[in-house]
């Protein structure tokens, strides 16, 4: 194995009928698995995992 690389995104959610104020996390949705022929990607495909040769941009 080459290296291994992590999908994620900044997830944040906002208060509308209560105090102010936001709170904000990173959420992991896949992981690239990098070999010398190719790859494996594994990501979050709502309510299964999903899996693929292609690499995420």
């Amino acid at each position: 194995m080459r290296h291994i690389s992590a999908n994620s995104f900044l997830f944040t959610l906002e208060s509308v009928n209560g105090p102010s104020g936001t709170c904000s996390t990173r959420l992991t949705t896949g992981l690239w698995l990098a070999t010398d022929s190719g790859g494996l990607h594994i990501f979050n495909a709502l309510d299964e995992n999903g899996l693929s040769a292609k690499r995420e941009d």
